[in-house]
């Protein structure tokens, strides 16, 4: 290691002895404004577990092996219906 290096590095690690209270006073009010910012907003579960619902019931599933590809539109209108209606009520709530 060049000395120009090790001094790079022992200044950088001086610098942060020397500043570690305002690293953790900006590292924690930063997960503060985030905690807070989630309590006001509220953690919407419900719009994540319907959509997760509508995504798997539009691309996990097997497809029917009984009709044609490309002949389940109706299916697919169905789901987006569907999400499209969980976004707005939940936006409304």
């Amino acid at each position: 290691m060049s000395p120009e290096i090790r001094q790079a590095w022992l200044t950088a690690g001086n610098w942060v002895i020397a500043n570690w209270p305002w690293i953790a006073t900006t590292i924690a009010a930063g997960f503060a404004t985030w905690a807070i910012r989630r309590c006001l907003t509220g953690d919407d579960y419900r719009s994540r577990n319907d959509k997760a619902a509508a995504w798997r019931l539009l691309c996990d599933d097997p497809p029917n092996e009984e009709t044609q590809p490309g002949t389940d539109s109706d299916d697919l209108l169905t789901c987006l219906q569907i999400l499209r209606a969980t976004d707005t009520a939940r936006k409304e709530d």
